[in-house]
């Protein structure tokens, strides 16, 4: 019950009261932002992570096509599939008018923190 109460931000519940006590309530936080800028931030996100994942299962394909892995039908079958990932990942880019360096920058990094990870 304690540990509510300091996670719910009681002062008199901190384990140094004095400085506690000498903290003025701020002006609670608060985002200014109009629906149409957080759609348009959520979709360039959603888009960043999907190409992100359309890049990553491109080289992945590639790897086991140069691996031999892939009998002839599943390279086809997997061409496909990206073809029509691709597609579909245009029309989202389209219907948010979201052009494809707004989220490069982004997919860019996280393939860097990914390669940069331990194995």
């Amino acid at each position: 019950m304690k540990r509510d109460r300091i996670l719910a931000g009681d002062p008199t519940q901190l384990p140094n009261r004095r400085h506690a006590a000498s903290l003025q309530p701020t002006r609670p936080l608060r985002i200014d932002a109009d629906a149409d800028q957080l759609d348009r931030g959520l979709a360039r996100l959603v888009v960043a992570i999907l190409e992100l994942v359309r890049q990553l299962l491109e080289r992945q394909s590639v790897r086991r096509m140069e691996a031999g892995s892939l009998t002839d039908e599943e390279v086809e079958r997997l061409g496909r599939a990206l073809q029509v990932l691709q597609r579909r990942l245009a029309e989202v880019q389209d219907s948010f008018a979201i052009d494809r360096s707004d989220v490069q920058p982004a997919v860019d990094r996280i393939g860097d923190l990914l390669r940069n990870m331990d194995p």
